[in-house]
């Protein structure tokens, strides 16, 4: 039981740092550099200032949250899935319960 309560915290942490990553990346990448990154014992959160930023910037920045995390920890999963034998429904609800956390964190 303790070996599940340390994966499932662990991969809850993992999604947090990937998801709040990726919008400082997404600032980085339309040169908006973040103030503040951060992991706190609710959750994680970055500070990229949107205030002088267009509307497509901004959606871009808003967008890379959920989308990154879905390539970033889903491509493992499907050679995972590939090589291992694990059943594919068990890989969809996996994937799945990742994807609604990350929109959950949006």
């Amino acid at each position: 039981m303790i070996e599940f309560i340390i994966f499932f915290i662990s991969s809850i942490l993992l999604v947090l740092i990937v998801h709040e990553f990726s919008h400082d990346l997404a600032g980085r990448l339309i040169n908006l550099k973040n103030n503040l990154f951060g992991l706190a014992i609710f959750g994680a959160f970055v500070n990229v200032p949107l205030e002088n930023a267009t509307r497509k910037q901004k959606t871009f920045v808003y967008l890379a949250g959920p989308l990154f995390p879905l390539i970033f920890l889903g491509i493992p999963f499907y050679y995972l899935i590939n090589f291992s034998g694990i059943a594919l429904s068990s890989f969809l609800y996996n994937f799945l319960n990742i994807f609604l956390i990350s929109l959950i964190l949006v």
